[in-house]
């Protein structure tokens, strides 16, 4: 079993918003990017790196309000 770092309530409350956002508009932003690189499987791999990106942004930004 791995050992995973605790979250901050700060933390969860952002993660589980960021969750929600990916839910309600994932599908738009993929949309949005198939229109313009024209590849379903790019348009999916380009969507989660925007959202894996902002997970890691939140997480630099905790990590910043830990200090």
């Amino acid at each position: 079993m791995q050992d995973y770092p605790k979250r901050s309530a700060a933390e969860q409350e952002r993660l589980i918003w960021l969750a929600a956002i990916y839910r309600n508009y994932s599908f738009e932003i993929q949309r949005y990017i198939v229109s313009k690189v024209g590849e379903v499987a790019l348009a999916e791999d380009l969507t989660s790196t925007v959202f894996l990106k902002a997970i890691q942004w939140l997480r630099q930004e905790q990590s910043k309000v830990q200090v």
